[in-house]
């Protein structure tokens, strides 16, 4: 196919759970990708607002969340007169499930399930079976694979045209692909080689956002931005920071780093933290997973318990937000080890931001984990889904519980402010302008301490309720006043804080531009 000849679209639907509409960065990055072969278009499909495209295209790349969506799908498909043939689905959760796409649109181009550009370069250059995709051949699903691995220096920056029109407060950027590490759960390290950018086309995509959208908040969603250090040393990291501030970006940024990479022990550690900190790194996000020893070993995780303590540490006394994910509940959890991990996060005062810890354990399919649970007949493969026999019958109340909660507007939208505020009193923290501060960052300190508390003490409540004849509805109820309260109890609160809090960093602002006037 003849470079620039291709007239292509880009549709992501909006994700269900969250509280507002956002740009989707792997639809940004596609969208600017397919601009190499033609003319590229990308829309967000919200069932509010139905999409009428006013231009009809030669391929057509979709993106949707979960099964729900198939109906707003088949909707907007039908309204468009798209022909299924020349869409093709991306995205994680169509790569999981793309038999379940090929059994609903089985005339489809195919579903994405290597790397999304190798296999986009196959589609363009390709006129007979594309490589990278599975797809229906004579009523069988086939898939074909072994797309050629194209550089990550020749993805261009983001299309950002969806973040401008809904004013979009941050970025999400992506600077890297692959895994190099084998997480049990996942099947991204299996698909290609780790490849990374250098830090000149990072800082060149971070002035470029700056400049045009004038957005200060860029998320980092590499799966671990300090995989890097692999490729170009650990030296590279700081040098970014630097770069950073000597170009005056003046942004607050987060990243992922994995556990056991930097230690508190270690001085040149603890200096490179402090530099990303006043680069203005302000969140970490870490995989914690589990204080059990067991779980780690079962996620196939390199580190120990003792690495995630330091970690969390490291972070904390950089003033840096350290944001925790779990898995504590699998098909193998005791109730015992749930109730350990409770206790510890209760202890390290990680519990306040509630739906970290109702993460439930989804194996992609044919992970290493998915292949032992079918070895362990502990999962059922089914036409369009699958089941997981739980070994402990109360986990698995406790799993449909906390799954029917996370993905519920209304958690996020109470714990949210949890978050907010941790990242305010870091801020306030690393300014250290006014002693007056002092009185403030205990209230809030205090409140914090006080929520994390109240969630322990829920969830042990949750846990002494579980009874095999108890009824799922009570349960349900339970957590759903437990909300209520919290909400009823603590929102205005928060609000009070927040403004509080926001008032005395912009002082302390003012009062560090005052004093480096008059040097």
């Amino acid at each position: 196919m003849e470079s620039g000849t291709m007239n292509s679209c880009v549709v992501y639907f909006y994700k269900s759970n969250k509280n507002y509409f956002k740009e989707d960065y792997e639809s940004a990055y596609i969208c600017s990708y397919l601009k190499k072969f033609g003319n590229s278009d990308v829309f967000l499909y919200s069932p509010a607002t139905p999409l009428a495209l006013n231009t009809k295209y030669d391929l057509y790349f979709i993106k949707i969340y979960e099964k729900e969506q198939l109906s707003d799908l088949y909707l907007f498909i039908k309204q468009n007169s798209i022909s299924v043939s020349t869409i093709f689905f991306y995205g994680q959760y169509c790569r999981n499930n793309y038999e379940l796409f090929l059994g609903y649109f089985s005339s489809c181009g195919g579903v994405i399930v290597e790397d999304e550009y190798d296999t986009i370069t196959s589609i363009m250059e390709s006129s007979n079976a594309c490589k990278g995709i599975a797809y229906v051949a004579d009523g069988v699903i086939r898939k074909n694979l072994g797309a050629s691995h194209i550089s990550i220096e020749k993805i261009p920056n983001g299309d950002r045209r969806i973040s401008k029109n809904i004013n979009q407060s941050f970025a999400e950027v992506v600077f890297s692909r692959g895994c190099r590490r084998h997480c049990s759960f996942c099947t991204i390290a299996s698909s290609k080689a780790y490849d990374c950018k250098s830090n000149r086309l990072i800082l060149e995509e971070l002035q470029e956002i700056v400049a045009t959208t004038n957005i200060k908040e860029i998320i980092f969603k590499d799966l671990s931005f300090d995989d890097r250090i692999y490729v170009y040393g650990k030296k590279s990291i700081g040098e970014l920071a630097e770069k950073i501030i000597e170009n005056n970006l003046n942004i607050k940024y987060d990243v992922n780093f994995r556990i056991g990479t930097f230690s508190s022990q270690n001085t040149e550690d603890v200096l490179l933290f402090r530099l990303l900190r006043k680069s203005g790194l302000v969140r970490i996000l870490l995989g914690v997973e589990s204080f059990v020893e067991s779980d780690l070993r079962l996620y196939n995780k390199t580190y120990q318990v003792s690495d995630i303590i330091d970690t969390i540490q490291l972070c904390r006394q950089n003033l840096i937000y350290p944001i925790c994910s779990f898995i504590f509940l699998n098909p193998y959890t005791k109730l015992s080890d749930f109730e350990y991990n409770l206790g510890e996060c209760n202890r390290l005062h990680l519990l306040d931001f509630l739906p970290a810890s109702l993460n439930v354990l989804r194996p992609e399919k044919e992970s290493l984990l998915y292949k032992r649970l079918l070895k362990d007949k502990m999962l059922i493969e089914g036409a369009n889904d699958i089941k997981i026999i739980w070994s402990d019958k109360r986990i698995k109340i406790l799993a449909d519980l906390f799954q029917n909660f996370y993905n519920h507007k209304k958690i996020w939208r109470i714990y949210i402010w949890v978050s907010i505020l941790h990242e305010l009193i870091y801020e306030l923290k690393f300014l250290n302008v006014r002693p007056d501060s002092a009185s403030l960052l205990k209230r809030v300190d205090d409140i914090l301490l006080e929520i994390n508390d109240k969630n322990y003490e829920f969830l042990l409540d949750i846990i002494s309720e579980i009874t095999l004849d108890k009824e799922k509805e009570e349960l349900f109820s339970m957590f759903d006043i437990f909300l209520d309260n919290i909400e009823n109890s603590y929102i205005s609160k928060f609000k009070i804080l927040y403004r509080e809090i926001r008032k005395e960093i912009e002082i302390s602002k003012k009062i560090l531009k005052y004093n480096h006037s008059i040097l």
